[in-house]
């Protein structure tokens, strides 16, 4: 399994703006339908109002580079530009407990 987690710094006052923008473009359902997702996750932190975590999972890394390729990843881009100040990515290679 591969898990990405990504530390999304959105410039002031734009969290809400950032996942009204991605669930109007189905960003989440359409990565939860890509072949070899097993989840997609976005999370508040509680010491700042302009991050937000993302989790997600993939079978195995084909999947992940798939993934960067799709219609969906394109507009996400458009999205992050116009409310992200900066993203910090890491990849694991994980198993299951």
């Amino acid at each position: 399994m591969v898990l990405v987690n990504a530390r999304y710094v959105l410039k002031p006052g734009h969290r809400q703006a950032f996942l009204d923008d991605i669930a109007a473009i189905g960003y989440v359902n359409s990565v939860k339908n890509e072949e070899g997702n097993l989840g997609i996750d976005f999370y508040a932190t509680l010491d700042s109002d302009d991050d937000l975590f993302m989790i997600v999972r993939w079978e195995a890394e084909g999947n992940m580079l798939n993934h960067a390729k799709t219609a969906h990843v394109a507009k996400l881009q458009d999205i992050k530009a116009a409310h992200l100040d900066h993203m910090v990515p890491l990849k694991y290679n994980a198993t299951e407990a």
